[in-house]
C-alpha cells in the first residue's frame, strides 16, 4: 500500500500534532540513536523497544502514530522520512539503529539490513547467541543512502525489521504492549550489550 504522505511537511500540513501524532526523544548528544520512525500505532512495539535499548544512555527518537490507522495515514517510507528533529539526532549521531515492524504473524524473525556492516554483524550475532533468528530482507535491505538509519555522520547505520510474530513474544497483548516477557528483556538485554560494546568502536 502506498504511503499516504511523501514527506513530513505533507504530513504536517494534514495532521494534528498531540492528537494524530506525537515526536518524542532524548539523549541528544549521544554518538550512539535508537531510531523508531514508524513508532506507536503505526508499527506497534517499536517505540517502547527502541526506547528501552536506549535507557538513560544513548539516544533516542520516536516518531509516534495516535490515532486509529495509523499505518495507513501516518507512515513515512525509510527513504522519504525526513522529519526535523529526527534529520539532526540522526545527523548527529555516529552510529544509528533503526527498530521497525513488519506484519507477518507466521514467522518468529528479525530481518537486518543497513550499510553499517560492522555494526550489522556484531548485532546479527549477538542476537542470534540470544536465541534469536536473524538475517537479511530480501525486499527491504535498508541499504538506500536516503534511508534515515543511514544518514548519520557515517553515511552508514543499521536497520531491523522485527515480524509481529517476533514481537508477539516481546509482548504477549500485542499489538498491546503494557505487558512484557522474559524474551523482551533477553533481547534489550542482548541489544544493550552491543551499544555498550560499539560505544568503545
Amino acid at each position: 500500500m502506498a504511503d499516504k504522505y511523501s514527506s513530513f511537511e505533507e504530513l504536517k500540513s494534514n495532521e494534528v500534532l498531540g492528537l494524530d501524532y506525537e515526536i518524542i526523544y532524548g539523549q541528544a548528544e549521544s554518538p550512539i540513536l535508537m531510531l523508531a520512525p514508524h513508532g506507536g500505532r503505526i508499527e506497534p512495539g517499536t517505540t517502547e523497544l527502541a526506547a528501552a535499548i536506549a535507557g538513560g544512555t544513548w539516544g533516542y527518537y520516536s516518531f509516534c502514530g495516535l490515532k486509529d490507522n495509523a499505518y495507513r495515514d501516518l507512515h513515512i517510507t525509510s527513504t522519504k522520512f525526513d522529519e526535523p528533529i529526527a534529520l539532526k539526532l540522526v545527523t548527529n549521531s555516529k552510529r544509528t539503529i533503526a527498530i521497525h515492524g513488519c506484519k507477518d504473524m507466521t514467522r518468529k524473525k528479525i530481518y537486518i539490513g543497513g550499510l553499517d556492516s560492522e555494526l550489522r554483524q556484531l548485532i546479527k550475532t549477538t542476537l542470534t547467541s540470544a536465541g534469536f533468528d536473524v538475517s537479511e530482507h530480501p525486499k527491504f535491505p535498508g541499504i538506500g543512502k536516503t534511508n534515515i538509519c543511514n544518514r548519520n555522520s557515517q553515511g552508514k547505520g543499521v536497520q531491523l525489521e522485527l515480524t509481529g510474530g517476533l514481537r508477539l513474544m516481546l509482548f504477549p497483548d500485542f499489538p498491546m504492549r503494557k505487558r512484557t516477557t522474559p524474551c523482551f528483556i533477553t533481547f534489550i538485554t542482548a541489544m544493550r550489550s552491543v551499544l555498550h560494546f560499539c560505544s568503545n568502536m
